[in-house]
């Protein structure tokens, strides 16, 4: 094995290995606050080191993507894409826009408006959640969306969160395979300094959200993006 090979080696168990302690702080904090926020932020990254760890076959024991799908791994690259938005050539930005305004925006808007039955109540139905950590935006429904890396006809799929869960299953095994640890010792991660009380979530109309937190009403939905 080359220097090179031995180089990323190192680096693939470094990763798995935090991202075992993360899990495991994780439990350890037993905050369902953070359980639903922290991996909708982290679950780019997640897939960033199964992307890279699954291209390097010749570095690391290639038993640990036994089972990984290759719907998983068509997941998986995309939601480690999502961190290389503006490298993007094949969109281009124009082309992220257009994504997002049909394949995210419109998509949830289809699934959680118009439900309610009295149609003058649907003036107060929501379509965009909101993630805050101590008054600061962390994320948004259609954010966690693009980097999950899921299509939206599966991400709204009404299986109970069968596929989803089973996607990250996957996800979760490779880590398993490529040495992360639920007892894993070492240094505490992020998340032992996080306080649950101060995650608060809202939901609200995606449209009006997007032109107040912008530039008014001459705001494009899509520019929120």
């Amino acid at each position: 094995m080359s220097v090179n090979d031995d180089v990323i080696k190192a680096g693939v168990a470094s990763d798995a290995d935090y991202m075992g302690r993360l899990f495991r702080d994780l439990q350890s904090v037993d905050d369902s606050n953070l359980y639903g926020s922290i991996p909708l932020c982290m679950a780019p990254y997640f897939s960033l080191v199964i992307h890279e760890a699954k291209g390097k076959p010749h570095a690391i024991d290639p038993s640990a993507f036994d089972g990984f799908s290759a719907d998983a791994a068509e997941v998986s690259a995309r939601a480690r894409h999502s961190l290389k938005l503006f490298e993007d050539n094949r969109r281009g930005i124009d082309g992220q826009l257009e994504f997002f305004k049909n394949d995210i925006l419109a998509k949830h808007s289809v699934r959680f408006l118009g439900n309610t039955w009295l149609p003058f109540a649907r003036r107060w139905e929501n379509d965009l959640g909101l993630f805050t950590y101590g008054g600061i935006l962390v994320t948004t429904s259609h954010a966690a969306a693009f980097h999950l890396g899921i299509k939206p006809e599966n991400l709204f799929r009404d299986d109970d969160g069968v596929y989803i869960r089973g996607t990250m299953e996957k996800v979760g095994r490779c880590f398993y395979g490529l040495g992360a640890r639920l007892d894993a010792p070492g240094e505490d991660t992020f998340v032992r300094h996080l306080s649950g009380h101060l995650v608060k979530r809202a939901d609200v109309r995606a449209s009006d959200y997007y032109q107040r937190a912008f530039n008014g009403s001459a705001t494009r939905g899509s520019t929120a993006y």
